[in-house]
């Protein structure tokens, strides 16, 4: 019995989507760190 796909698609987007939230704050903080070292 194999699992719905329905169910391997959410956990991917939901994977996805942490890692987009993961890199997004990686780079706004990039971006603060840069803009307070140039002040």
């Amino acid at each position: 019995m194999r699992r719905p796909i329905c169910h391997e698609a959410v956990r991917f987007a939901m994977d996805l989507r942490s890692s987009m939230i993961r890199a997004a704050g990686m780079a706004e903080w990039a971006c603060m760190s840069a803009w307070r070292i140039r002040l």
